[in-house]
């Protein structure tokens, strides 16, 4: 499947659900005990991703689990003679703990200088490096990342577009302009060996990468590639595109709603949306006046009997109704980066003790937002294991359960936060709904 040497494993540390949204007939794991890491390696998986959700995590915790896991890998590397390149996806509007669970990754694998690549290009989803300036594309414009609302974020906000002023910035004094070296398109037209042993033979400990579409991923896949082999020590932090061109994986076509399905079944599906941002919340009032549905909003500041709303739930599912679950819209917002963070683990234990207590099957399950399609797949619907079929739009993953989960048999939508148009949800969940 890739195009490194034969013993090399790919492995993906996806901070959120999200990641898996460019590629397809993929695993994934949501635990990472060593029996079951052990298991992937034992399959002899060339690509596989383990859903850590540490996006939703304190930052201690982030890295704790990081190093955790990057010890692990490194004992079955060796058990298994692999090489592993690792990759910490993150969010391509950058989001996430960086540098510190990027560097308590290396630090679990046993690194002591590794080499940084950070690439948060997301083609499908128009977020674009352009210049060492990164971008999300919107109605035909380029709009600096730092001037959209993701920059906002009241847990992971930032000031910079530029990436390496984005690195400094949340480096906090720990690298040095000079260490950061950026590729541009012009660097990649030339000898990537050159590059290569450039990049390699620097002081350099992060390398930020222009790409605005998939020629662009393949040259800098082949960076990569070129510098891995030679045995630095290399860690890739991006969002989902590049692991495409790494995993040297063909384009697959979208995903057929109605192939999805099981004809047999007809409970209805369940929609269960968490994130909070703009986007999100237009889409969710789309959804609502253009395809009717029943519809409970829960909120940290009401009290719910939450046993008897999933009472009310699992009777509509059970009537062949499709459910739409979500959170209060008003964004709210604590004193510190931690209580930010507590404020929507709040919100998302709400949603995943009503799911939880819902023992049907549903025609199929839409999670939006990444902590929310991460908590309801591992904690709603335990979910450990699971098959990436495809696309059902671009950006938009579906993932078959494992039949080690609770309920299992339908197709398990991860729609990201901050993917699609306003009319995004309705389409998706309009698909899925027609007989």
């Amino acid at each position: 499947m890739n195009n490194f040497s034969g013993n090399t494993v790919i492995v993906v540390l996806d901070d959120d659900p999200t990641g898996t949204q460019t590629v397809h007939n993929i695993p994934v794991v949501t635990t990472w005990e060593k029996s079951t890491l052990d298991h992937m390696f034992r399959a002899d998986y060339p690509l596989f991703y383990i859903l850590t959700n540490s996006r939703a995590f304190s930052e201690e915790v982030a890295v704790s689990l990081n190093e955790e896991i990057g010890g692990i890998l490194k004992e079955l590397g060796q058990q298994y003679d692999r090489k592993i390149l690792l990759i910490s996806r993150s969010d391509s509007t950058l989001r996430g703990h960086f540098p510190s669970e990027v560097d308590a990754l290396g630090r679990g694998y046993g690194y002591q200088n590794p080499l940084v690549f950070v690439v948060p290009a997301f083609i499908e989803g128009g977020r674009l490096t352009i210049d060492g300036i990164h971008y999300l594309r919107q109605d035909g414009v380029n709009i600096p990342v730092a001037d959209t609302p993701f920059a906002k974020d009241p847990v992971f906000g930032y000031r910079h577009s530029d990436l390496t002023g984005w690195v400094l910035e949340k480096s906090e004094g720990s690298l040095r302009p000079d260490q950061i070296r950026r590729v541009s398109k012009t660097d990649l037209l030339g000898s990537i060996q050159e590059l290569a042993t450039e990049v390699d033979g620097s002081d350099c400990k992060v390398v930020v990468a222009d790409a605005d579409n998939y020629e662009d991923l393949t040259k800098l896949s082949e960076l990569i590639m070129a510098v891995f082999e030679t045995g630095r020590e290399v860690l890739v932090r991006s969002a989902a595109s590049i692991v495409k061109t790494l995993g040297n994986l063909e384009s697959a076509p979208l995903l057929e709603a109605r192939t999805l399905l099981d004809p047999s079944c007809t409970n209805g599906g369940l929609v269960v949306v968490g994130s909070y941002v703009p986007l999100s919340t237009r889409q969710v009032a789309y959804l609502m006046e253009h395809l009717p549905l029943p519809a409970f909003k829960v909120s940290n500041e009401v009290p719910i009997d939450l046993p008897a709303l999933s009472q009310k739930i699992e009777n509509q599912l059970l009537a062949g109704e499709t459910v739409l679950l979500y959170t209060e819209r008003d964004v709210q917002t604590g004193n510190s980066r931690e209580e930010n963070i507590r404020i929507g683990q709040r919100y998302s234990d709400l949603l995943v003790e009503i799911v939880s207590a819902i023992s049907s099957t549903p025609a199929f399950v839409v999670a939006k937002g990444g902590i929310t399609s991460s908590d309801i797949a591992t904690k709603g619907l335990d979910i450990r294991s699971a098959m990436v079929k495809g696309q059902l739009i671009a950006g938009v993953s579906v993932w078959e359960p494992g039949k080690d989960s609770r309920l299992d048999g339908f197709p398990y939508v991860v729609f990201p936060g901050n993917v699609g148009n306003d009319q995004a949800l309705f389409e998706v969940v309009n698909a899925l709904t027609k007989k």
